[in-house]
């Protein structure tokens, strides 16, 4: 019985090597792009989403107020959408404009939405890594090798619901934010090679380092 669990629970350097691939979601040919110091074409696209991920959201957040006043001001005015937008920008530099157009409520309704999304942009904006923006012109990547650890936070919350889960890997004095599934991916304490970009040092891959006893097939 006890023979059987544990066989369940055993896993080959390959397996691992699967699970990792599927958590970080990286292939067979950017591992071997990674091995040579380089970002894959796969990797360079999905950092560059992530890169321009925070300027979009800011930038709706800002754009976001300024539909809402239009919206308004078509509305009201009976009057075109380049109209009203056009209206709304000219109104910026005037706001007693934009209460005499909308009235109190509306105009007031509109500022709040102004500040939100205001708000909103600068925490956005705030969130875009200038080192990933050089990660993604150079394109390198730097591989460390030894043993990883892997470790579980919870963080409790004001609200009282369910604290949140954090993940990481450990790597001599490094620290890696993870998610669950590579958390649970791993062999934690087993020897690896982990590869990420020299300034954002987010984990691209990670792969089980095979020893000379080790058997090609993993087994």
């Amino acid at each position: 019985m006890a023979a059987t669990a544990a066989s369940e629970q055993w896993r080959s350097k390959q397996q691992i090597l699967r699970d990792l691939a599927k958590a970080f979601r990286f292939s067979a040919n950017s591992l071997e792009a990674n091995r040579r110091g380089k970002l894959a074409p796969e990797q360079l696209r999905s950092t560059f989403l992530e890169l321009v991920r925070p300027l979009v959201f800011g930038a709706g957040c800002v754009l976001a107020p300024l539909a809402l006043w239009t919206v308004m001001v078509m509305m009201d005015r009976r009057t075109s959408p380049s109209e009203s937008f056009s209206y709304v920008i000219s109104c910026m530099m005037s706001p007693g404009d934009v209460f005499e157009t909308l009235g109190y409520f509306k105009a007031t309704i509109a500022a709040l939405a102004t500040m939100a999304g205001l708000i909103g942009g600068v925490w956005f904006f705030k969130r875009f890594s200038i080192g990933l923006y050089f990660d993604l012109l150079e394109h390198t990547v730097v591989i460390r090798e030894g043993r990883v650890e892997s470790s579980e936070h919870e963080v409790l919350r004001k609200s009282g619901k369910d604290p949140l889960e954090q993940y990481y890997f450990h790597h001599k004095n490094e620290k890696f934010p993870v998610s669950r599934q590579a958390f649970l991916a791993i062999d934690c304490g087993a020897a690896y090679y982990i590869y990420f970009p020299p300034r954002s040092r987010r984990l691209v891959a990670v792969e089980p380092k095979i020893g000379p006893t080790d058997s090609p097939d993993g087994t």
